[in-house]
């Protein structure tokens, strides 16, 4: 089986639909986005629909008003947040929704993005898996918000842990990564302490763990690194001012067997407005489960 998953960038009419041709020209069983807006999700449903999907979607999300500033320090904003944003699942198998994220504190319930995260239930060949989708935000322009989204991910791909699991997502970290695996957040090296600037003094050991807790679970395996062969190049899935980084990910628990993960860099990466889909290469994952 195959699954792709892509931060799509939000791309809508014309962008949009060449989107869905280059997904459908690869053949996939299952389809995770990231950054789908409102106003193309028909776009998404009629061509997805046509090639036999269903599909599971956040956008009803984006109407519930976010709470207006000001803002907790640690937020890193002034100007009132908007909910533009969200995600989808397709699947060529009958999908089952699944719930959304919980928050223990109120504040970061009341502050959270849960549009940005989606999960669904499938079941292959009479087995059930599910399909998580998740986007958390940038540290860089919403701080702690970005450690809360960690958190709440790591404590809902945890429920039912014997239900073989994929976990999709752009997790805007880790800022480098080696042989080893992640880089502690912020650090270009291992064991060279990170830039006392201001971004890595706001560092704290809950942001460390927190994304730790996703890029180094203990039951979730980085599909790439599954494949990779070492001493290989690490793939960039998205460009920022201080160069390429790979936060785009599949992690796949016990139960799935990971035969293939290719970074689908052509759509980041094509010469030319039109050729140039989206500033987040694709994941695609062929699987099968075990």
């Amino acid at each position: 089986m195959k699954i792709i998953s892509w931060n799509v960038n939000g791309r809508v009419q014309d962008a949009a639909r060449r989107q869905v041709q280059a997904i459908l020209r690869r053949d996939p069983d299952f389809i995770a986005l990231q950054e789908v807006r409102k106003s193309g999700l028909a776009i998404w449903q009629q061509l997805l629909e046509a090639r036999g999907f269903e599909m599971v979607n956040t956008a009803h999300l984006l109407d519930k008003p976010y709470p207006a500033p000001p803002y907790p320090g640690y937020a890193r904003t002034t100007d009132h947040i908007q909910r533009t944003y969200s995600n989808l699942i397709a699947s060529k198998l009958p999908l089952k929704e699944l719930g959304g994220l919980e928050f223990v504190n109120r504040n970061e319930r009341r502050l959270a993005f849960p549009e940005k995260y989606l999960g669904a239930s499938t079941k292959v060949d009479g087995r059930e898996i599910e399909i998580h989708n998740g986007h958390v935000p940038p540290g860089s322009s919403r701080g702690m918000l970005k450690v809360h989204a960690y958190e709440a991910v790591r404590r809902r791909v945890d429920e039912r842990p014997r239900v073989p699991k994929l976990l999709c997502a752009d997790l805007n970290a880790p800022f480098a990564e080696d042989e080893a695996g992640p880089l502690p957040s912020g650090a270009s090296q291992r064991g060279v302490p990170a830039p006392a600037d201001e971004w890595t003094r706001v560092q704290t050991a809950r942001w460390v763990a927190a994304e730790a807790g996703l890029l180094e679970h203990p039951n979730l395996r980085d599909a790439y690194r599954v494949v990779r062969k070492p001493g290989t190049r690490f793939p960039a899935s998205h460009h920022t001012r201080s160069g390429g980084k790979r936060y785009d990910y599949v992690l796949a628990s016990p139960g799935i067997e990971i035969h293939n993960c290719k970074y689908l860099t052509q759509w980041m990466n094509a010469t030319g407005a039109r050729k140039r889909l989206s500033d987040h290469a694709g994941v695609e994952v062929e699987f099968s489960i075990v």
